[in-house]
């Protein structure tokens, strides 16, 4: 699980002020993977809400109902002892990094997914900004790339 920023510029649904792009116009992009980087949730949130506070939004947003004593991984910014109740009550392992700690290599790799998740959303021009004046739009965007990608990565593999 992890969020990313998107610029806006038409838009009008959930937007607010990006913190960490000098106040301008962005939407934030809370997104639930799996192992092979499948979206399996999706939240969009005006950008000055912070992560601590999207945990349970994001996991009632899944698609799929979410397998008991699956490993949750998040970073920093999910940490909270409220988000570990909250993963108590989904019946999730609770593997969100802890705030003063080290990250170590094996959790880097496997938290990996969801960025190379977003860097491939990222290849889109259409989805770098939000150009659509709805949210939803956006939204089924986004969804729409990532089924592409999918189809496109299990043809390669059915290929070789």
């Amino acid at each position: 699980m992890d969020s990313t920023f998107v610029k806006n510029i038409y838009g009008r649904h959930c937007t607010s002020r990006n913190p960490t792009d000098r106040g301008r116009k962005a939407v934030k992009i809370s997104v639930l993977v799996d192992n092979r980087a499948i979206i399996l949730g999706i939240l969009p949130t005006p950008a000055n809400i912070p992560d601590v506070v999207l945990l349970r939004d994001t996991l009632q947003s899944s698609l799929i109902p979410l397998d008991h004593n699956t490993p949750l991984l998040a970073d920093k910014g999910y940490d909270s002892r409220k988000n570990r109740k909250i993963c108590h009550d989904f019946k999730l392992l609770d593997r969100i990094s802890r705030k003063k700690q080290k990250t170590g290599r094996r959790m880097n790799a496997k938290r990996s997914i969801v960025e190379r998740c977003f860097s491939w959303l990222d290849k889109y021009r259409r989805l770098i900004m939000m150009y659509e004046q709805n949210i939803e739009t956006h939204i089924s965007f986004i969804l729409f790339v990532m089924g592409n990608i999918q189809l496109n990565r299990s043809t390669i593999r059915n290929l070789n």
